[in-house]
């Protein structure tokens, strides 16, 4: 296997200082900020996102926001309630 000079791989869900991560949804990324234990705000657009959203939020592992009814007071309710009330 080679390894490519110009493609660079960050980790940046593994910082110390990430508080939350808003997300998508998709599996890579649930399963990254799973492995380095930050929570999620979720808001799923098509197909394994909407499933992925609401086993983060049933396993207290973040927050699901529904696309259509998305405004900034509750995406500001999110992040408040994941940064100052972890779960």
């Amino acid at each position: 296997m080679a390894i490519v000079a110009n493609i660079l791989i960050v980790f940046f869900l593994a910082h110390p200082k990430i508080k939350a991560f808003i997300t998508f949804g998709s599996s890579y990324e649930t399963q990254d900020a799973t492995f380095h234990g930050v929570p999620m705000i979720v808001i799923p657009i098509i197909e394994d996102q909407d499933f992925n959203a609401e086993r983060i939020q049933f396993l207290q592992q973040g927050i699901r926001l529904d696309i259509s009814d998305l405004t900034a007071e509750s995406l500001e309710y999110a992040i408040n309630e994941i940064t100052i009330n972890p779960m």
